[in-house]
This record gives structure tokens, C-alpha cells and sequence, in this order.
């Protein structure tokens, strides 16, 4: 018998993850909160959240597919907004979109840069 989806229970375990991580290496989170106010300083918030986030995930080697999710999340909201006559907060929900599409693309290719790496390291082990 299949077991019901739980989303308690995954987001749970998802958060005791990135606790466990942070505890880990505390000195990682240091580094991207202050590359935060340094980016905050020089471009602003926007630029600062969405680059610390991106520094962090970065460093913690968490799953980028996060920022594809939310960069999905804020696409769909564009159209419903557009309805109901926000066009300036749909057309900052597109920003947002692009700028969480962009940096979740760039961390899948960060991840499949380390992958390819490690993967030929323990073929030169082996060979």
C-alpha cells in the first residue's frame, strides 16, 4: 500500500536539512550575509536578496531547483495580476521571475560543472 504525500512531514525534514547545514558551516552563512550588505549597498535590495540567496545556496550546495520553483511561482501570479489591473506589481513579479529562472539555471550548471568534476576524479582514481 502507497503511502500518502505528507507535506508536513517533507517540509519538516527539508527545514532540519538547511538547519543541519547552517550548523555545519556556520562560517558560510557569515560569508553570504555579508556579501548581502555589500550587494545591498552597492545595487540596492532587490539586488542584494536575490545575489545573497544565490551565494548562499551557492556555498551550502542546496538544491537549485528552489529558484525555479519560486521563478515558476511569480510567472504564474503575472497573468491573475495583469487581470485584476496590477500591472506594476505583475511586471515586478516578471522581474522577480526572470531573475529566479536566471540564477536557478545558473546553479543547475554550477551543480553539473561539480558533478562532472567529481565524476572524473574517481575515474583518474580508478584508471
Amino acid at each position: 500500500m502507497k503511502s500518502k504525500f505528507n507535506l508536513n512531514d517533507w517540509l519538516a525534514q527539508k527545514i532540519s536539512l538547511i538547519i543541519d547545514s547552517i550548523k555545519s558551516h556556520p562560517y558560510k552563512l557569515l560569508i553570504a550575509i555579508f556579501l548581502f550588505f555589500i550587494l545591498k549597498w552597492l545595487w540596492g535590495a532587490e539586488a542584494g536578496i536575490f545575489l545573497g540567496i544565490f551565494i548562499l545556496f551557492f556555498l551550502m550546495k542546496w538544491d537549485s531547483r528552489v529558484f525555479v520553483f519560486f521563478g515558476l511561482i511569480f510567472l504564474v501570479t503575472c497573468p491573475f495580476l495583469l487581470m485584476f489591473e496590477k500591472e506594476f506589481v505583475a511586471e515586478d513579479m516578471a522581474v522577480y521571475a526572470y531573475y529566479c529562472l536566471f540564477l536557478g539555471v545558473s546553479l543547475q550548471l554550477v551543480e553539473y560543472w561539480r558533478e562532472n568534476r567529481q565524476i572524473r576524479k574517481e575515474n583518474s582514481r580508478q584508471g
